[in-house]
């Protein structure tokens, strides 16, 4: 039996299915799951879990999951799962934002156009 080496896939490689129809692209392998990215068939990006591929070709940069594309899109995977690099599954990572405070005086009067000018 050969051994599949999950952590060969790379950002760019295609996920196929067990019918070999396409799933998407990966754009980010984790330490248990690679991200697909959503396209025409996906209406969402997917972290598939790496425990559900089944073949890696380098090669040809694609790999395959023991899955159909029916039920990869069905399978709950749009959150990314509990690993070591998120603190729960559908956590989202926290995004500092620098904040400055500014002031801004207004002052209500008339104006005269023709003054401005001079």
């Amino acid at each position: 039996m050969q051994e599949i080496n999950v952590f060969q896939i790379q950002p760019g490689w295609t996920a196929y299915d067990m019918r070999a129809e396409k799933i998407g692209v990966a754009i980010e392998r984790g330490t248990t799951y690679v991200l697909v990215e959503k396209g025409l068939l996906l209406w969402a990006d997917l972290y598939i879990p790496l425990s559900h591929v089944t073949s890696v070709n380098e090669e040809e940069s694609n790999f395959i999951v023991n899955l159909t594309r029916e039920e990869v899109e069905t399978a709950g995977w749009e959150n990314p799962p509990a690993d070591d690099s998120w603190e729960a599954v559908g956590a989202t990572p926290s995004l500092a934002i620098p904040l400055r405070e500014e002031r801004f005086d207004a002052v209500r009067g008339h104006v005269d156009v023709d003054e401005g000018r001079r």
